[in-house]
């Protein structure tokens, strides 16, 4: 099959005179699970009203589950774009907001909000996550950024 990883391995002896003798490597081709990118794609689609006619392929240096955020990054850059297809607005907090919905809600992954969050709004923020389910946003000013961002103190 041609799931194989075809590296042919020979080794020889030449001090014995055995001849290289090619060694087939395990099969490499096991469709590894669904990652948290791709089963959020359909509800991203789905949650800006988009039911056919677009087909979303994408890549990425960063797999998956490393904790970095990249899942939740990729969902909020997805809706940002999908938002923009169909000539939606997209200010940071409603991004989070249905970033969180798609990912914990609809794709049923057992994450919390701050990567959303952080995604959505970027930049040094002090976010808060209250027991009502609010958020608020509120930018740190610092040496490099000492002005306020436009959504200063925002709380969704």
């Amino acid at each position: 099959s041609a799931c194989y990883l075809e590296n042919l391995l020979s080794h020889h002896n030449v001090f014995l005179g055995v001849a290289p003798r090619p060694i087939r490597a395990e099969p490499c081709c096991v469709r590894p699970a669904p990652t948290r990118r791709q089963s959020c794609k359909k509800p991203s689609l789905r949650a800006v009203g988009i039911d056919s006619g677009v087909e979303i392929c994408s890549s990425a240096d960063i797999p998956g589950g490393t904790g970095l955020g990249s899942s939740s990054s990729f969902t909020v850059g997805l809706l940002r774009a999908l938002r923009a297809y169909r000539d939606l607005d997209a200010n940071p907090a409603d991004l989070a907001r249905e970033a969180c919905d798609v990912e914990i809600t609809r794709a049923g992954s057992p994450i919390g909000k701050q990567d959303q969050y952080a995604a959505a709004f970027g930049g040094f923020n002090l976010i808060e996550f209250h027991p009502d389910d609010a958020v608020s946003v509120t930018p740190v000013a610092t040496a490099l950024n000492p002005s306020s961002a436009p959504w200063s103190n925002a709380s969704t």
